[in-house]
C-alpha cells in the first residue's frame, strides 16, 4: 500500500480480524467489495469449525507411613508431609510437587487439606510418578508408579513408606564337646570369644561374649549379615565359620549359636 488508498495491480492488501474460539459449531463468511473503474468487484470466503472445549484432569498424590509394611494404608497409619514427587507425562515433560504441611496450610492444588498434593490442569493420558527417596525409609508400594489421568476427574495414587526399626543379633558361644554341631546337655557356654558382624555394604561391628557366653550386637538395620568368630588356638569351629546370610528383622532379636570343640578334648 503506497498510501493513496487505491489498490494498484502491483499491491496486496491484507485485512485481519481475531476472535475467541467457542465450543460447538461455528460458521463465518468474510465479504470484500471494490471498484475497478466503475465496475463493482465482489468476493466472499466462508469458513467454519467445530470447537471442542479442552478438558483436563487432576492427579492427587498421597504419602503415608506404612508401619506394618503390607503395601496398603491401614487404620492408624498417618499421611506424611514434605515428600517430593516427580510427575512426568508421555512426552517427557515433568514437574516436582511436594506433599502438604499441617492442616490449615497449603495442601496442594484443588485437593483438600489431608497432607496430599493435587496437581490440576493435566491433559488426559498416562503419567509416571516417581517419589524422591528419603534416607531411612523403604517404599512398600512400588516406585515409580504409572497412572492414567482422566478428563474431568481426579486420579489418586498413594505411596506407602516404612521406616524400619533396628534389630539385634544375639550370638551364643558354647563348648561343643562331642563336636556334633549342636548344643547338648552338659555343654557349657564360653566367655571371652570375639565375633565380627558385617553387613552387605562392608560395615562391621565387633563384640565379645560375656560371662554368660553371649554377645549382643544392637541397632542393626534390617537385612542380611555375615558373622565371623575369631578362633582361639587349640579350638575348631563345629558349626561353620563364618556364618553367611544371617537375617536381621526389624524390631526383633535374631539368635545364632557357634559351637567350638577343643582339639585336646577326648570326649
Amino acid at each position: 500500500d503506497d498510501g493513496d488508498n487505491v489498490l494498484q495491480t502491483t499491491e496486496t492488501w491484507i485485512f485481519e480480524a481475531s476472535g475467541t474460539a467457542v465450543a460447538g459449531t461455528y460458521t463465518n463468511t468474510g465479504y470484500v467489495d471494490g471498484y475497478y473503474g466503475t465496475t463493482l468487484v465482489e468476493d466472499d470466503d466462508p469458513s467454519s469449525y467445530y470447537g471442542t472445549e479442552l478438558c483436563t484432569g487432576c492427579l492427587k498424590i498421597c504419602k503415608y507411613e506404612d508401619k506394618n509394611g503390607n503395601g496398603r494404608k491401614d487404620s492408624g497409619e498417618s499421611y506424611l508431609s514434605g515428600w517430593t514427587f516427580n510427575v512426568t507425562d508421555s512426552q517427557g515433560n515433568s514437574q516436582l510437587v511436594t506433599t502438604g504441611g499441617s492442616v490449615g496450610t497449603f495442601c496442594g492444588g484443588c485437593g483438600g487439606c489431608d497432607y496430599c498434593v493435587t496437581v490440576c490442569g493435566l491433559a488426559p493420558g498416562v503419567y509416571t510418578v516417581t517419589e524422591i527417596s528419603q534416607a531411612g525409609w523403604t517404599c512398600t508400594t512400588g516406585n515409580p508408579r504409572t497412572v492414567t489421568v482422566v478428563c474431568g476427574k481426579t486420579t489418586t495414587v498413594s505411596f506407602g513408606n516404612q521406616r524400619p526399626s533396628p534389630g539385634c543379633l544375639k550370638i551364643y558361644k558354647y563348648n561343643d564337646k562331642n563336636g556334633n554341631g549342636r548344643k547338648d546337655w552338659g555343654e557349657g557356654y564360653l566367655s571371652g570369644w570375639v565375633f565380627t558382624v558385617t553387613d552387605s555394604q562392608g560395615n562391621s561391628w565387633s563384640g565379645t561374649t560375656n560371662w554368660y557366653g553371649y554377645v549382643t550386637i544392637s541397632n542393626l538395620a534390617p537385612g542380611v549379615y555375615t558373622i565371623k568368630e575369631t578362633l582361639k588356638t587349640g579350638w575348631i569351629c563345629t558349626t561353620g565359620n563364618p556364618l553367611n546370610n544371617v537375617t536381621v528383622v526389624s524390631g526383633k532379636t535374631t539368635t545364632v549359636y557357634f559351637g567350638n570343640k577343643h582339639q585336646g578334648c577326648k570326649c
